[in-house]
């Protein structure tokens, strides 16, 4: 297994999660290695190319399912395109290249892309990524697009001007003016994304992170009780001091929208106790538990009582028609080379 690439193994991986899901045909993974870039080549025998925020081995990969009642699961991946040499310039010219022929490839305009890209890009820049992209999959027509831009590149203290400059140029000036204010101590804008592809109604996303803070602080009013009830069963009642769980800002035709993510694989002992919580949660919400757990099954390398990690995190949606919960998996292509320095906590996981 080791003697393969990281692409291969990757996409030996999302084969068996589209099998699950009902999709076919293969233009879904060859586009998924386009993303990945040159590092897909990398034999797993090397240690990562780059320590990759998008999981803790430092894999530049997670896949998610998002559940919903009479619905089928959606499969998305998230991926941090590398070139043969990676650094953080040249990881977004990378990504940016990566994106660009991938949305040359399937007719999709770049021209939200465009007037943001030239806002998050510096000679010098800072924090843990550059440009990540997501693959939103369907099984009847070509996937969707994500793009997800770093506001810390110039530096904490400017991620809330670069975000404020950014939702103006996309016209979005009632965002910018009532939900981003001055950096607090205990909370950082973390990634801002931008939809590309054939969406009904594309979304522009901000996340935050919420260190120590309960969830009943974070949540908006109207929404308090069902997810801070989400985030009880999922990671305990707080303080989150491992991790901090996140809130995605949602802003489209359709309005505002709020999910909550929850990080789970840093409040259970192993990826066992982690399922069975899932399962509760799915229970209340009418989910369907089977192709879940049919999904760990699919990436998962160990037994689920050795460790945690495998379940990244849960998000939960209420702003739609029914409930949408989404899980994260990883699949652990570093895992033997898993290094504490990723934690107490880092901000890796849960973008979509």
């Amino acid at each position: 297994m080791r003697d393969m690439s990281l692409g291969d193994y990757a996409a030996e991986r999302l084969w068996r999660l589209r099998k699950l899901t009902g999709h076919h045909g293969a233009d879904d993974i060859r586009l998924f290695r386009e993303l990945m870039g040159p590092v897909a080549g990398r034999p797993l025998t090397r240690p990562p190319a780059w320590k990759s925020d998008v999981t803790d081995d430092h894999t530049p990969v997670e896949f998610s399912l998002a559940f919903r009642r009479d619905h089928s699961p959606q499969l998305r991946a998230l991926i941090e395109p590398l070139p043969d040499r990676p650094d953080l310039p040249s990881n977004f010219e990378a990504a940016r290249q990566a994106i660009e022929d991938v949305a040359h490839t399937l007719g999709y305009s770049l021209e939200t892309f465009e007037q943001v890209t030239d806002l998050f890009s510096t000679s010098l820049p800072q924090g843990r990524f550059a440009l990540w992209c997501g693959l939103v999959m369907h099984p009847s027509r070509p996937p969707d697009l994500k793009v997800y831009f770093n506001p810390q590149v110039q530096g904490r203290h400017r991620a809330p001007e670069l975000v404020r400059k950014a939702l103006d140029r996309l016209g979005l000036h009632q965002a910018a003016e009532s939900l981003i204010r001055p950096a607090e101590p205990q909370e950082d804008l973390l990634y801002f994304s931008i939809d590309v592809g054939q969406w009904e109604n594309p979304r522009t996303k901000i996340y935050s992170a919420h260190r120590r803070l309960p969830a009943q602080e974070i949540i908006p009013p109207e929404q308090r009780e069902p997810l801070a009830a989400f985030c009880d069963r999922v990671c305990g009642p707080g303080p989150y001091a491992r991790r901090p769980l996140l809130l995605c800002r949602s802003f489209s035709a359709a309005g505002t929208r709020h999910t909550m993510h929850a990080p789970i694989r840093d409040y259970v002992p192993d990826d066992a106790v982690a399922r069975e919580r899932t399962h509760d949660v799915m229970r209340r919400l009418g989910l369907d538990r089977e192709t879940f757990d049919h999904a760990l099954g699919a990436v998962a390398d160990r037994p689920l009582t050795s460790d945690s990690g495998l379940l990244s995190y849960l998000s939960l949606a209420l702003d739609e028609d029914t409930p949408r919960l989404t899980t994260y998996v990883t699949i652990e292509a570093y895992s033997a080379d898993r290094t504490p320095e990723a934690m107490p906590w880092s901000h890796t996981g849960s973008r979509s």
